[in-house]
């Protein structure tokens, strides 16, 4: 649905379709209205609903600490000044205690009660969102623009933090990578425009690691800003920034199911005219060939996988227990089994490792492939799928008809007429 952004009066038009103009209602014929008028500006009616989606995710999970890190012993575990033999093997990824970083007492006992809180908080987003947000923060940049103090990471390495005992074991993961939320202030506020990639390779001195390089390169670029301050620190905390990524999600969210949500009418339509007819014939009556379930289901969760697989859009709400989860593999296996591509997102990282599960439990653990690790999981599946072997059903399916009639025959007998 359309709406022109300007009142138009004629009543001499003849009766067409109503528009919607500046709160008013007119009558006028289809051809009417040219969209080459400049008059005339065309704008989808949900774009009001867009810019509230966009403003709500932005504002997930508060003030982002990619540019407003809470700069204080609780929210950061402070390793600028760590032992030389425990920075070391820090750096390189090895697996590293807490207390060989920090042989001061003091330190330590501030550092671990940082500690306490930023593995409880990355263990929450981890099970419950899907997040990973514990980094190790190499270097720190404040600044104030337009009256508004900054205070984030240069840099960001992904970092394994767990309770060992009554210590910490801190271990990198990854690589580093430039804050994103930095790059774009820097952008916005001042111009500067930083290469990611090229910016990380300067930390690349040989086989070793160095932060120095890219401190003394960012100090470059902002020299000319008296109120920039570059600091060399190396700071543990959690670093999570969710909003931002889902707000750029929905930039343009031009597709007419999005568009439909948000109120357009057209798309409403458009919707429900595409929806396709999903007629499941009765387990009593099908063939075991056309039985391709990879899990038991009743009569409406067949329904809602027919849908599926036809490409219905659809909301299915379930109880804990009535086998939603089962419902979801079953309508992976029919999209897969008509060369599909399926892309499941969750906000549990725990419903995906269930589905995970489910798959490997019935003989398909290389149905899916995480997107941490894709090119791992499609190389294991293709060597899998390679030595797989067509299963032989026809004596099974022959077997399956036989038990099947018996059965009815043995229900139609207990059923009064």
């Amino acid at each position: 649905m359309r709406r022109a952004e300007r009142r138009v009066e004629d009543d001499d038009q003849t009766v067409g379709h109503p528009l919607h103009l500046g709160g008013g209602r007119l009558r006028v014929k289809p051809d009417a209205v040219s969209w080459a008028d400049e008059e005339y500006t065309p704008v989808n009616v949900a774009e009001p609903i867009w810019a509230a989606w966009r403003e709500e995710l932005a504002a997930v999970g508060g003030t982002s600490p990619l540019l407003h890190f809470e700069d204080t012993p609780r929210t950061g575990i402070e390793l600028g000044t760590t032992h030389p033999g425990g920075l070391a093997q820090f750096i390189t990824g090895r697996p590293t205690l807490l207390s060989s970083l920090l042989r001061d007492d003091r330190a330590f006992a501030a550092a671990t009660a940082a500690a306490e809180e930023i593995a409880a908080k990355g263990h929450e987003l981890s099970t419950t969102r899907g997040i990973d947000s514990v980094h190790l923060g190499i270097g720190i940049a404040e600044w104030r623009h337009e009256g508004e103090q900054f205070r984030g990471p240069i840099l960001l390495r992904p970092l394994a933090l767990r309770r060992y005992g009554h210590d910490f074991e801190l271990t990198l993961r990854g690589t580093a990578k430039l804050n994103p939320a930095l790059a774009a202030a820097l952008a916005e506020q001042y111009g500067i425009e930083i290469d990611p990639k090229a910016f990380v390779a300067l930390t690349e001195q040989g086989s070793s690691f160095s932060p120095n390089p890219i401190i003394d390169r960012l100090r470059g670029l902002t020299a000319h800003l008296g109120f920039f301050a570059v600091q060399p620190r190396l700071v543990v905390s959690s670093f999570a920034d969710a909003g931002a990524a889902m707000a750029a999600d929905v930039t343009a969210p031009a597709h007419p199911v999005l568009d439909a949500l948000a109120g357009n009418p057209s798309a409403k339509w458009a919707v429900t005219e595409s929806r396709l007819p999903a007629d499941v014939v009765p387990s009593d009556e099908r063939e075991p060939g056309l039985d391709t379930l990879l899990l038991d289901a009743d009569p409406e969760q067949e329904q809602a996988v027919a849908h599926i697989a036809a490409g219905n859009s659809l909301v299915l709400t379930a109880l804990p227990g009535t086998g939603a989860t089962q419902t979801v593999v079953n309508a992976i296996g029919a999209l897969v089994a008509a060369n599909k591509r399926v892309l499941v997102v969750s906000p549990r990282r725990a419903s995906l490792q269930g589905l995970v599960r489910r798959f490997s439990d019935i003989g398909l653990p290389g149905v899916g492939a995480p997107t941490a690790e894709p090119r791992r999981a499609v190389l294991r599946g293709i060597t899998r799928n390679e030595k797989a072997k067509r299963p032989q059903l026809a004596e099974v399916d022959n077997a399956l008809v036989r038990l099947r009639g018996v059965l009815l025959e043995y229900r139609r007998a207990l059923t009064p007429k």
